[in-house]
């Protein structure tokens, strides 16, 4: 006599047990209800500092962005300006928060 498909009632409890972990797979929840909830509260945390990385190296860039408006401005005043040998050419100083990395550089090395 040959085993029967389902017949017991251990059968029927580990196919649906297995049936209701591949459902939480499906969905992405994790079953375990002590260790989901740790490492739910550890990403949340990676994640805010993430932002906080994010947000503070657009910051810097807009910075960046205002201080290049203000020396393109400054280059057209000179250039329309009458020649003076005494006036210096206005210089734009590298930011060392950007580390020597072109914007878009700086902003994927945050994240």
């Amino acid at each position: 006599m040959g085993p029967s498909l389902c017949s017991t009632p251990s059968a029927r409890t580990s196919s649906a047990g297995e049936a209701e972990e591949e459902e939480a797979a499906t969905l992405g929840v994790d079953g375990r209800s002590e260790g989901g909830a740790g490492a739910a509260g550890r990403r949340t945390a990676e994640s805010v500092r993430g932002a906080e990385r994010v947000l503070e190296a657009l910051s810097v860039l807009d910075g960046e962005e205002e201080r290049a408006a203000e020396y393109e401005a400054a280059l057209a005043r000179h250039a329309a300006a009458p020649p003076d040998e005494d006036r210096p050419r206005p210089t734009l100083v590298p930011n060392l928060l950007l580390l020597g990395l072109t914007p878009g550089a700086y902003l994927l090395r945050a994240l």
